[in-house]
Order: C-alpha cells, then structure tokens, then sequence
C-alpha cells in the first residue's frame, strides 16, 4: 500500500544527502499525511516517516553510515534505532505525492 505514497525532499541540503545516499530526492513514506513528532532542537514537527521496507538492503546500509557520521553515532546504534523509531523526514523540507489516488480517496 505504501508504494503509493511518495515525498520529494526539496531543502537542496537534504536534498543532497538523500542523493547521495538514495540516488534519487524521492521516496517512499509509510503515509501522505505528516504527523507531529519531537525532534532533537524541533520540537512538535510535522514528518512523514520513510517506509524502510521500500529500500534496499544498500540503500540501508548508506542510510546508516550517513547518520551515524554526521550525528557521531556508533552504526549499530543507528541501525538499532532506525529499526525502533524509524526516520522522520520533515514535512516542511518535502512535497508529497500520492499514486493511484482513486484508491485513497
């Protein structure tokens, strides 16, 4: 169900490190409406969450090599938690899609 819900990071940042990281700025989120979330030094942000069970086990491993780099993690650490918690994208720095429409609505 969830390969019809999509987002494209626009922040050209974020962008950049979803790039390198995805290949592409867009992906998979578990759903098209963003909820609100506490992040480290943002509080009560809207996210979408990234559907992790939509990239590949390459896609992971970067996934987890970047975070841990640039927050100074251990890998395990991140793994463990992306696992746990999963990874918020905000909803401010993405526009979502949504395919196949006449199926949601």
């Amino acid at each position: 169900m969830a390969e019809d819900f999509m987002v494209t990071i626009t922040n050209p940042e974020r962008a950049a490190e979803w790039q390198a990281v995805f290949g592409t700025t867009t992906v998979h989120v578990q759903s098209p409406i963003p909820f609100e979330a506490s992040l480290p030094g943002r509080p009560r942000s809207l996210v979408y969450l990234l559907d992790l069970r939509l990239i590949s086990d390459d896609q992971r491993r970067k996934l987890v090599e970047h975070l841990a780099r640039k927050f100074g993690l251990a890998k395990s650490f991140v793994d463990a938690e992306l696992d746990a918690h999963g990874v918020p994208l905000l909803a401010e720095d993405c526009v979502a899609t949504v395919d196949h429409p006449q199926k949601w609505f």
